[in-house]
């Protein structure tokens, strides 16, 4: 329990409120501490001698008002040094002194109206005239030199106060500064960052809640971001892929087209004719179909594919004669074991016919041309099974390794040459129905199989 509290307050956050009033109260503290340096260095210097009271001059001249009135002759030893005089003779003329021109006016005042009293003037009355000893009521320096270098003690010390006070509240502004900068740092650094799309960065904490909470925000908005770019990156990517797939599968359909283009120029039978224009048109419905989904990717529309209820029959004549025509125009020979299942399953019956096809495309490429290439179908427990059997070198040892690869086209490992889509997108299509493609080398060295497996 007493870790658990002692984590709690490492983990406390102060709030800008808080941490603006503990710099206030610092800086307070301080100007308090500035006072009582400056207030005791003065009442020391007073208690010492150094420093005369305000009053002095007053209480001396009270207490030896006696003395100057019956001095021989005036002296200025006689008065204070922080002191003025005026002397005067019995007709109240000027006859001597250091008055300034508003301390001789106000002792010409006095000298004509005796009865007036004026706080830091003092007349002493003589036989042979007057004396106006002129005083301030503010401390000064007790040794003649400092007073005459500084004449005005009080002010010159509330003067270098304020300008201590000044240099205080700067440095307590300097120091909040770097301390709110050092803290405002991590949140600056990380909000460059995102700025940049640099992402994969450390989040930050803050000992300022409301820094800690923005600092908090952003690390949840750099989240949202990597999110959203990585989803931005994941369908271009996507897009490419079905571009490159899409360019891949239209050399099928073209192939057939040029091949019975070929036979259609040496074929005499009206009959033949007809059919290879039909199976010609067929596969021009195909590139179209093909064209329209290139056009929808290259604009940025989605091109799901659609699962609806299809004849499993039906599928597999489709493929089965798609590969017919693509062997006839490659002159060479097909075998096709099948079965009639007169089943119903869920599926895009073009994926799958684009994905078969694309194997078999690659096994007529590869195949000696007078073994040809053999084809099975099977469909047991809603598993539908295609094994392509063709009869060329087998896949190298790189190619079974790599086969399945993205983008992989070294022709010598048989990855289908062809923007190396074949067999990739195959797989792809298939482990959207939750099976695979499977490849192997015949024992015998005769050739290769390739199993394309969904679960309809």
């Amino acid at each position: 329990m007493k870790r658990q509290k002692k984590t709690q307050k490492k983990i406390r956050k102060k709030t800008l409120f808080w941490m603006y009033l503990e710099q206030v109260i610092l800086l307070a503290v301080m100007i308090l501490a500035e006072l009582l340096v400056f207030g005791g260095w003065f009442l020391m210097s007073i208690n010492s001698g150094r420093i005369l009271p305000a009053n002095y001059a007053s209480q001396y001249l009270a207490e030896n008002q006696e003395m100057l009135e019956n001095a021989p002759a005036f002296d200025e030893s006689l008065i204070p040094h922080t002191c003025t005089y005026g002397i005067f003779d019995k007709q109240g003329v000027y006859r001597q002194g250091n008055l300034s021109e508003k301390s001789f006016r106000k002792a010409k005042e006095l000298i004509e109206n005796p009865d007036d009293t004026w706080i830091g003037d003092k007349v002493i009355s003589r036989e042979d005239g007057s004396w106006v000893i002129h005083y301030t009521i503010s401390a000064q320096f007790a040794d003649p030199d400092w007073y005459h270098l500084v004449p005005r003690l009080e002010d010159t010390f509330i003067c270098i106060f304020l300008v201590g006070m000044v240099l205080l509240v700067a440095v307590n502004a300097v120091w909040f500064g770097k301390k709110m900068r050092k803290e405002l740092h991590p949140l600056m650094d990380e909000i460059d960052q995102v700025k940049r799309r640099e992402l994969d960065f450390q989040p930050h904490t803050s000992k300022i809640k409301e820094l800690d909470d923005m600092l908090t925000a952003l690390g949840d908005m750099k989240q949202e971001l990597s999110r959203s770019l990585k989803a931005e990156w994941e369908a271009q990517q996507r897009s490419r892929e079905n571009i490159s797939a899409l360019a891949h599968d239209i050399k099928t359909p073209l192939t057939i087209i040029k091949g019975n283009a070929e036979l259609m120029r040496e074929e005499t039978d009206i009959s033949e004719l007809y059919q290879q224009a039909e199976v010609v048109n067929l596969n021009a419905d195909k590139i179209e179909d093909y064209l329209r989904l290139l056009m929808a990717e290259a604009k940025g529309t989605d091109t799901d594919y659609c699962d609806e209820e299809i004849s499993l029959d039906e599928l597999v004549d489709s493929i089965e004669a798609q590969s017919r025509n693509l062997c006839q125009v490659r002159q060479m020979p097909i075998a096709v074991t099948k079965h009639t299942f007169e089943a119903k399953v869920l599926a895009d019956s073009a994926l799958i016919q684009r994905a078969v096809l694309n194997l078999v495309d690659n096994a007529v490429e590869y195949t000696d041309k007078n073994e040809g290439i053999s084809i099975s179908f099977s469909y047991t427990d809603k598993v539908f099974r295609v094994d392509i059997e063709d009869f060329g070198q087998g896949f190298s040892e790189a190619a079974l390794r790599h086969a399945k690869e993205k983008f992989y086209t070294k022709r010598t490992e048989r990855s289908g040459g062809h923007y190396g889509m074949g067999m990739y997108f195959a797989s792809e299509a298939a482990g959207r129905y939750g099976g695979d493609v499977e490849f192997y080398n015949k024992a015998d060295g005769n050739g290769a199989v390739v199993r394309f497996i969904v679960r309809l």
